[in-house]
């Protein structure tokens, strides 16, 4: 016969990993208060490893926000930059431009992998399998065609093709999602370019159409003045929005993920974040860019932040739980950001351009326990650097391993724009390194 705790002793327990918790937390910000009392000293002594030992184990990751740094950009065309996305599986960043071409970049470092000429009109959208092995693009002659990675084509698709969404492939690469002309929604076979599928519900232009995580329901946004959301298996509508009672553009829904919600954005830059089952009233309402209006939206992967670029080439970051901007961003040398994407982890976001240059700009930096409590440190001492005396001759003939410490120094100034560390040392503590 099975047996199971008493009540009692289950509080018991949950009572106990409470303080264990409370107590752990307790113990990183007395470690950073010591070192903090004597940093330049304490940050080389043995004893610091000593007393971090014990959180080797730990997996934990703390997010730092940074004031954004444009930390590289290439040429990548010689015409705008129309539409650009990213793939997190394969480490890859497309830009599609002006001039017909695609591009396939190495998303750290930047170099180019391949460039695809695959039509002879301005690219207006484009999106990428989620297996990282094909791409799909629009034209501004509404034409659609679908490649593979290699460079092949693989098939043309039917019809009027609008501009494509980043959630557009299914999972298994055999469907695609779309805009189509006459207030339609196709759904297309990746293979064979053929219509499969076809929503009727709207009565003018369809802007935006995506998938939700399920793929058993798509979004959709309309020059109608709606949103909606359907069901794919029957066809029918699950969810209608009207954003605004002067039925103004919708250019953009998308969901949001791990909230339940969907983002609607409109072409005079009112941003709205409705609940699927109280279409009436929207939760959150605010105006994004009051002067211009809306060229494009994207949402992060754990949902909780919104990255919009209006038509003047302005590039801010909202939170979706309340719509406060976080940071306004604007490229080097002035020119018009013409779209962005968020990266991995949504640490940086890549951006293209008028003038056919490809940035990439840091927003955050991601350090583990330990680095977090070194960087805690030192924003306790009140120092605005660090120094520390240069090696020795023999440290340096024999190449004697840094001190602990400042190995972590490294590791957290080698996560940020190297023209803004974290950490700011002279040159003494470079010579360190």
């Amino acid at each position: 016969m099975t047996t199971y705790p008493t009540l009692p002793a289950v509080l018991f327990f949950l009572l106990l990993q409470s303080s264990n918790s409370t107590a752990f937390g307790a113990a990183q910000i007395k470690l950073s208060s010591w070192l903090a009392k004597n940093y330049e000293k304490l940050i080389q002594s043995p004893a610091l490893k000593e007393k971090l030992k014990r959180l080797d184990k730990s997996n934990k990751k703390y997010t730092i926000v940074l004031t954004p740094t444009t930390v590289a950009q290439v040429q990548a065309h010689y015409k705008p930059i129309q539409a650009i996305a990213y793939n997190s599986k394969k480490n890859l960043i497309l830009t599609a431009s002006k001039d017909g071409r695609i591009k396939i970049w190495n998303a750290t470092t930047l170099t180019n992998i391949k460039t695809l000429r695959v039509a002879l009109y301005p690219i207006t959208s484009i999106t990428m399998s989620i297996d990282g092995t094909h791409i799909a693009f629009s034209t501004s002659q509404n034409i659609g065609e679908i490649w593979n990675i290699e460079g092949k084509k693989v098939c043309t698709m039917c019809g009027h093709v609008g501009h494509l969404a980043p959630h557009a492939f299914s999972r298994d690469n055999t469907q695609l999602l779309g805009p189509s002309n006459k207030g339609c929604i196709n759904i297309w076979d990746t293979q064979t370019g053929s219509i499969k599928k076809q929503i009727k519900g709207h009565t003018s232009f369809v802007a935006h159409a995506e998938l939700d995580s399920s793929e058993k329901k798509c979004v959709t946004a309309s020059d109608d003045g709606t949103a909606k959301i359907w069901n794919l298996k029957t066809r029918s509508l699950v969810q209608k929005f009207q954003p605004s009672a002067e039925l103004d553009w919708v250019q953009t829904a998308t969901f949001c993920p791990q909230t339940n919600t969907i983002i609607t954005g409109q072409f005079d830059t009112v941003i709205q974040k409705w609940h699927p089952y109280a279409p009436t009233r929207p939760e959150l309402s605010f105006i994004a860019h009051p002067d211009a209006q809306i060229r494009s939206i994207r949402i992060s992967d754990n949902g909780q932040e919104l990255l919009t670029v209006s038509s003047m080439g302005e590039i801010k970051i909202w939170q979706t739980k309340n719509g406060k901007c976080q940071n306004t961003i604007s490229l080097p040398d002035g020119i018009q950001t013409t779209c962005a994407i968020f990266g991995e982890k949504n640490t940086h976001i890549y951006c293209g351009d008028q003038a056919g240059k490809l940035s990439v700009t840091q927003l955050k930096a991601i350090l583990s326990l330990k680095e977090k409590i070194i960087y805690d440190a030192f924003k306790k001492s009140g120092l605005q650097s660090v120094s520390l005396p240069p090696r020795s001759l023999f440290s340096r003939l024999w190449n004697t391993p840094q001190p602990y410490g400042v190995q972590l120094i490294n590791n957290i100034n080698y996560v940020c724009p190297a023209e803004k560390p974290l950490i700011p040392m002279n040159n003494s503590l470079k010579s360190l390194l």
